[in-house]
């Protein structure tokens, strides 16, 4: 199955169930590589304004274990499928010297680099605020997918994934969306470099 490359597990405060049980569930789907991606705390003292909490992250002494988890069962695990700790930060104008400097301090595998927060501290994608914005439509659109292809620009799936269960959810639309703009395989980052989408 196409490998997942964006998921949350309990590092997330906004998430439920151990990374464990995220990576049995990917090795039950028999999923060829997966990567978590916990959010970076927001940093140089930001935060997201919406109900008056902060449930976005963990604190930043939280990396540090969280990457330590995900070596370890990266470790336990190699035989069935590579796991990756990858990190999701949020692109934040006040905090972008110090959001390297975070970034280069830890032995990621890969980064996605995001924007949750527009305007007035406006967090759009927080689970508690997601329906006041309906998209309705897969991230990249269609209408980005072919020109990324026509660039070469690979693709990477990914869920972001919150429980267990929705490891792998909806790849199979997904994977339709992307051989319609032309794509025959899918990044990996570890082992093999690309994975067939057929």
């Amino acid at each position: 199955m196409i490998a997942d490359h964006h998921m949350h597990s309990d590092f997330c405060p906004h998430a439920e169930g151990a990374p464990r049980e995220y990576v049995e569930h990917a090795i039950a789907l028999g999923m060829s590589e997966l990567g978590f991606a916990e959010h970076l705390p927001l940093l140089a003292g930001w935060r997201p304004r919406h109900d008056g909490t902060d449930d976005w992250a963990r604190a930043r002494d939280d990396v540090n274990d969280y990457v330590i988890v995900v070596r370890d069962l990266a470790a336990e695990c190699a035989a069935e499928v590579p796991v990756l700790p990858g990190i999701e930060a949020d692109h934040l104008e006040v905090a972008v010297d110090e959001t390297a400097a975070a970034l280069a301090a830890y032995p990621f595998d890969y980064g996605i680099g995001t924007v949750h927060i527009v305007g007035d501290r406006f967090a759009f994608d927080h689970p508690e605020l997601r329906d006041q914005v309906p998209a309705a439509e897969s991230y990249p659109s269609p209408a980005l997918l072919a020109p990324a292809h026509d660039l070469g620009v690979p693709p990477v799936f990914a869920t972001d994934a919150h429980w267990p269960a929705d490891v792998g959810a909806g790849f199979e639309r997904a994977a339709a969306v992307a051989r319609a703009a032309g794509y025959t395989e899918t990044l990996l980052f570890a082992g093999a470099p690309a994975e067939s989408l057929s």
